[in-house]
């Protein structure tokens, strides 16, 4: 099961730092939305020098959010030739 908590941020974020660790419950009541699927397809490129992930999930069950039978969202790393 894959569960992913969205923020709205993860096209924009380029850096974290963690001050304090959420729960599950947190974490879902500050989500706009929060999927359960099977990743489907993954893509990375090099923007700016740095690397991101095209993450393509199809979605078994929404939680919290629009429904959709598939989402696809960014993400900072991965593995690029």
């Amino acid at each position: 099961m894959l569960l992913l908590s969205l923020f709205g941020l993860l096209g924009q974020v380029q850096g974290a730092a963690y001050s304090q660790i959420y729960n599950l419950s947190q974490l879902t009541d500050a989500s706009s939305r929060v999927l359960e699927g099977k990743v489907v397809g993954l893509q990375s490129r090099m923007e700016n020098g740095k690397i991101y992930t095209r993450v393509s999930l199809e979605v078994s069950k929404t939680y919290v959010g629009a429904r959709g039978k598939t989402v696809s969202f960014d993400v900072l790393g991965g593995k690029h030739n």
